[in-house]
């Protein structure tokens, strides 16, 4: 269906003979998470609202972690799954700091991670150690990938 009505027109366009067909309302609910890496950094980002369909829980809901100095998390889908995720690694990787004396690699913490299906969260590892930064999302289902930049909406 055109968003226009030329029939009434005798010679050329009227504006005054146009109908505009306006489109639907778009509500788009989810959580929007970003990450890009550059050299020896990365750049992380997230909103904080907990949604379930249009309706808002709460708007003030951490969904950035810090499980070490050099690692953080970002995670989506069920908040209580993340949440407790995230606790869980955060004490594994200070234990395995404190008995290795030096700092986690990221490699480690995405391996930890990787093929764990029963977690229900989407979980966006991002980090830097020697070896340069690294962003690693862990999907719902345990597959892992090394990616440049990423973002989840």
């Amino acid at each position: 269906m055109s968003g226009f009505a030329f029939e009434q027109a005798s010679s050329g366009f009227v504006f005054d003979n146009c109908r505009c067909v306006l489109p639907g309302k778009v509500r788009k609910t989810g959580t929007t998470i970003v990450a890009v890496k550059y050299k020896d950094a990365v750049v992380i980002g997230a909103d904080s609202r907990c949604t379930k369909g249009n309706i808002i829980f709460d708007d003030n809901i951490l969904k950035i972690h810090r499980l070490s100095d050099n690692i953080y998390t970002l995670g989506a889908e069920t908040s209580a799954d993340y949440d407790f995720q995230t606790c869980l690694l955060e004490s594994q990787l200070e234990l395995l700091k404190l008995n290795q004396d030096r700092q986690v690699r990221v490699a480690t913490v995405v391996g930890k991670q990787s093929y764990q299906d029963y977690i229900g969260t989407y979980i966006m590892i991002v980090g830097v150690y020697v070896t340069g930064s690294h962003i690693a999302p862990v999907h719902p289902h345990g597959n892992i990938a090394y990616l440049p930049f990423i973002e989840s909406d």
